[in-house]
C-alpha cells in the first residue's frame, strides 16, 4: 500500500515538474500594469544654451594688433561696455597724421597773420584816402587819384584771393586730419556691451587686415535655443511651458517658457527661444539637452508607456496569453500615452519586443512597474 503512495507522489511531482518546466520555457514578456495619472501632450525637441547676445569684434583697418590689458587675460574675461580691448597700430598712418597735423598748425598760423598783401593794401587805402581829401580842394591831380584807386582795387582783389586760398587750404588740411584721425579711431576696439570674452582669435603683435575677427564678446545672460520638427511647430505658441533636461545636470528637471518662435525653417526644423524659469548655477553657453513643450494636460487619465503602443494597437497579457487590443489614443509624449478606449485599469500591456510575440502565444509576464 505504501509503495502505491510513493509511486503516486512521484508521478504527481513529475507532472508538476513538467508543468513548471513548460511554464518556465515560455518566453518572457515585460508588462506594465495600467493605472491612472496625469496625461501630458508634448512636442519633443532638442535645446542648446546660447548667450542672449553675441558679437564678433572685427578689424576695420590693417596693421599690428596691440591688446589692451583687459584682452590679455584668458578667455572668459569679463568686460564692461566701452572698455578698450585692443588697437591696431599702423606706422604709415601715424606718420601721415603727424605730418598733416603739422601742416594744419602752420596753415592756421598763416591764416591768423592774414594775406601777405594786407599791409600793402592798408598803405594804398590810406594814400587813396589822402588823395580824395586833396582832390576835394583841387590840390591833387585827378589822374593821380584814378591811378591810386585802380592800384587799391587791384590789391584788394588780390588780398581777397589770398584770403580765399588760405581758408580753402585750412579747410582741406582740416578734412585730411579729421579723416586720418577717424581712420586711427577705427583701429581702436572697445567692448560693445557688458559681458565676457568668449574667443580670442589673434595674438598680441599679430598683423591683421580689414574684417579679421579679433574677439567674440557675449552676454552673461543666456537663453535656450530649441529645435522642433516641421510637423510639430503648428502646435506650439508663445507662452507655453516646457520640461527641460540638460545633459550637464543629469536627471534634474527644469521648467522653461517659450518666448519666441522663429518664423523660418532650417532643414525642416524650426527654432524656438525659451527662458529657464529658474536657471541653475554655472549655466554655460553651449550646454545641450532635450525638451518637451507642454501643449495639453489631463488629470486622472489611463496611462501606459508610449513604447507599449504600436500604431493604434497594444498587446495585452490575459492570463498568460498574448492578446492584441485596438486602442483610442489621447494625449501622448515621448514617455507616456493616454488611452481613451480599449484598456481597463490593471490590464497588463507588453512594453518590449512586441515584434517577437504573436497573438495567442503563452508567455511568462514580468512586471516592470510595481
Amino acid at each position: 500500500m505504501r509503495k502505491k503512495y510513493v509511486i503516486l507522489a512521484a508521478a504527481v511531482a513529475g507532472v508538476a515538474a513538467i508543468i513548471f518546466s513548460l511554464r518556465m520555457a515560455r518566453p518572457v514578456a515585460e508588462v506594465y500594469r495600467t493605472g491612472r495619472g496625469k496625461a501630458v501632450a508634448a512636442v519633443y525637441g532638442t535645446v542648446k544654451v546660447i548667450p542672449n547676445l553675441s558679437m564678433n569684434v572685427r578689424t576695420r583697418v590693417s596693421g599690428v594688433v596691440q591688446f589692451a590689458p583687459a584682452a590679455l587675460r584668458d578667455v572668459g574675461t569679463p568686460v564692461k561696455k566701452g572698455e578698450l580691448l585692443a588697437q591696431v597700430l599702423n606706422p604709415d598712418l601715424e606718420r601721415e597724421l603727424t605730418k598733416a597735423e603739422a601742416e594744419l598748425q602752420n596753415a592756421q598760423k598763416r591764416l591768423e597773420l592774414g594775406p601777405s598783401l594786407m599791409p600793402q593794401l592798408q598803405t594804398q587805402e590810406a594814400y587813396l584816402h589822402r588823395l580824395e581829401k586833396l582832390a576835394e580842394s583841387n590840390n591833387a591831380p585827378l589822374s593821380d587819384l584814378e591811378r591810386a584807386r585802380n592800384e587799391a582795387r587791384t590789391t584788394r582783389e588780390e588780398v581777397r584771393r589770398q584770403q580765399l586760398d588760405m581758408d580753402r587750404t585750412v579747410a582741406v588740411i582740416t578734412e585730411t586730419v579729421n579723416s586720418l584721425r577717424e581712420h586711427k579711431q577705427r583701429g581702436q576696439f572697445v567692448a560693445p556691451f557688458d559681458g565676457l570674452i568668449s574667443t580670442i582669435n589673434v595674438l598680441d603683435g599679430d598683423s591683421v587686415w580689414e574684417n579679421n575677427v579679433l574677439f567674440t564678446i557675449e552676454t552673461r545672460e543666456t537663453s535656450l535655443e530649441g529645435k522642433v520638427n516641421e510637423e510639430d511647430i503648428g502646435r506650439i505658441v508663445v507662452g507655453q511651458k516646457a520640461a527641460v533636461r540638460l545633459y550637464s545636470y543629469g536627471n534634474q528637471d527644469f521648467t522653461a517658457t517659450v518666448r519666441v518662435i522663429v518664423p523660418s525653417a532650417n532643414q525642416q526644423q524650426y527654432a524656438l527661444t525659451l527662458t529657464l524659469d529658474t536657471p541653475p548655477a554655472n549655466l554655460l553657453s553651449g550646454m545641450t539637452g532635450e525638451m518637451n513643450v507642454i501643449i495639453g494636460e489631463r488629470a486622472n487619465a489611463l496611462i501606459v508607456p508610449s513604447r507599449a503602443v504600436v500604431a493604434d494597437k497594444v498587446f495585452v497579457v490575459d492570463g498568460s496569453v498574448v492578446t492584441p487590443r485596438l486602442v483610442k489614443i489621447g494625449y501622448r509624449n515621448i514617455e507616456r500615452t493616454e488611452i481613451l478606449e480599449g484598456l481597463r485599469d490593471g490590464d497588463l500591456v507588453i512594453v518590449a519586443d512586441q515584434d517577437q510575440l504573436r497573438p495567442g502565444q503563452h508567455v511568462r509576464p514580468v512586471l516592470v512597474n510595481r
